[in-house]
């Protein structure tokens, strides 16, 4: 498991950030709450990671912040929401937002997310 990667930022984009770490560069998956805080490419970036591995493929999505990593294992053991879903949910909602929207059972503002439903939206709350 990749806890963590610490390089040059060599490529960024709105869903997706290359960071080149001793000549490997890692393509890893991030909300848009990341991209917000990443620097220029060029720059010094460290993400926190989660990987998924699946039979055919894997996947890192990387995190400015602990929290958000934290939300996103959170989403994922969720029945019907995958990384994309968790992803999107970190992207739409600042984290604190979704927590008191789950809080307050706020399922109007959960299913306006891109991917959720009102039936995921109530399992999110439970």
């Amino acid at each position: 498991m990749i806890h963590h990667v610490k390089g040059k930022l060599v490529e960024l984009e709105l869903t997706y950030a290359v960071v080149d770490l001793n000549g490997l560069g890692y393509f890893i998956n991030i909300p848009m709450s990341t991209y917000d805080r990443l620097p220029r490419p060029g720059g010094d970036v460290a993400l926190r990671t989660h990987m998924v591995m699946r039979e055919d493929d894997v996947q890192l999505y990387g995190f400015a912040a602990e929290e958000e990593r934290r939300l996103f294992r959170l989403l994922i053991n969720v029945s019907g929401v995958g990384a994309k879903t968790a992803i999107a949910v970190l992207s739409s909602l600042p984290v604190a937002n979704f927590c008191d929207a789950v809080v307050n059972s706020e399922i109007k503002i959960i299913s306006k997310i891109s991917g959720i439903g009102k039936k995921t939206a109530e399992r999110l709350i439970l």
